[in-house]
């Protein structure tokens, strides 16, 4: 699986990390992910494979736990478009 980061630091000192994710022929997704300066690209990597992990597992999903993550993650699953 092939995955792809660009990052753009905020005026609030946060940085936005957009990603997107997948393989040909399969279904490919897109997000981004809100991170505190100093976070490392491996802290990044590994929020990205945990919330990939929560949305294949619905029975994992918690809605009491939703605010205690210190990140926030949008993620979206890319749609064909076919002309």
């Amino acid at each position: 699986m092939m995955l792809k980061l660009r990052g753009k630091k905020l005026s609030s000192g946060n940085i936005q990390v957009k990603f997107s994710m997948g393989e040909k022929g399969r279904k490919e997704y897109y997000g981004y992910l809100l991170v505190n300066p100093g976070t490392g690209v491996s802290e990044v990597v590994e929020e990205i494979k945990n919330r990939m992990y929560q949305r294949s597992t619905p029975e994992l999903f918690d809605l009491n736990n939703m605010g205690k993550r210190c990140s926030h993650v949008l993620l979206f699953e890319k749609q064909n478009q076919q002309v």
